[in-house]
């Protein structure tokens, strides 16, 4: 069974890929640095070419350890705020 079978207007991605195709997302790996944008980046970001942008690379494997999903954004550091949130389990 293929995603393109599905209405991606009435569910995300990521549930199809549990609850229907019994895809279990167990881990991500993401990484954000700064990135100097050239001139086709910066005519989409509406800022000037010299500007640097937050750069975004995340991971999503499944329960086997195989990679389900790979993401890169740019983002204009003026526009966004990365919130990360850590938790330690204690026995």
């Amino acid at each position: 069974m293929k995603l393109s079978t599905f209405d991606l207007n009435t569910a995300t991605i990521y549930d199809l890929l549990e609850n229907e195709l019994y895809i279990n997302l167990s881990e991500a790996e993401q990484s954000i640095t700064t990135h100097q944008i050239n001139k086709q980046e910066a005519t989409h970001l509406e800022i000037h070419e010299s500007s640097t942008v937050l750069r975004a690379e995340r991971v999503i494997y499944d329960q086997f350890g195989k990679a389900v999903e790979s993401y890169q954004g740019l983002y204009r550091p003026d526009m966004y705020v990365f919130r990360i949130k850590t938790k330690r389990k204690l026995l």
